[in-house]
């Protein structure tokens, strides 16, 4: 009996010695309701940064390489699908400069300073009330998005856009006024 209860008291602090597995939480959190068309479907809740990779075993450790960028928007409602609504996250990546991804009607931007004038797509996917942004990292070039490397200015925002050129209010103006609901955040996300 005595026996088992050293063990129960093993097993116990061994049990709250283990980190607990919680989900990471959003970079980027957003008052709820302060949407300027006060809509659900334009409403940021948050923005949470992460990455999918590969898993490898070398020798007995497993190795995580990340090899996308994936964030994932939480608005207080499903994402509009108005054909002039604009969903977008930017953030500054150090050895590119400004990264801009955006979901309109016409489709998906992508914009990066260390690009010049070029411009690339984005996977993305709408789901409930989430819109979640795919970038692979080898999109903008090898060089850039390496693990240890802190991504900052990170932000997300809804604006109204050019149905057709993808333009939205917030691009023509240069100002974070411009848009719907604009949400920033001080935190970094390292890679």
């Amino acid at each position: 009996m005595r026996t088992q209860l050293l063990a129960a008291t093993a097993l116990a602090a061994l049990a709250m010695s283990l980190p607990a597995s919680a989900a990471p939480a959003p970079q980027i959190t957003d008052p709820a309701g302060d949407s300027r068309d006060t809509s659900a479907t334009t409403d940021i809740v948050s923005a949470l940064f992460g990455t999918q990779g590969t898993t490898t075993k070398v020798g007995r450790k497993t190795v995580y390489t990340p090899t996308k960028l994936v964030v994932t928007v939480t608005y207080s409602g499903a994402p509009s699908a108005d054909p002039q609504a604009t969903h977008a996250v930017t953030f500054t990546e150090p050895g590119c400069g400004a990264i801009y991804i955006q979901v309109y009607s016409g489709g998906t931007w992508g914009f990066a300073d260390c690009l010049g004038d070029a411009d690339f797509g984005v996977s993305y996917k709408i789901a409930g009330n989430t819109v979640t942004y795919t970038l692979p990292f080898n999109t903008i070039g090898k060089q850039y998005f390496k693990p240890g490397t802190s991504l900052t200015d990170l932000a997300a925002y809804t604006s109204l856009s050019d149905p057709v050129f993808g333009f939205d209010v917030r691009d023509i103006s240069g100002l974070d006024e411009g848009a719907l609901d604009y949400a920033t955040s001080a935190a970094t996300f390292r890679i």
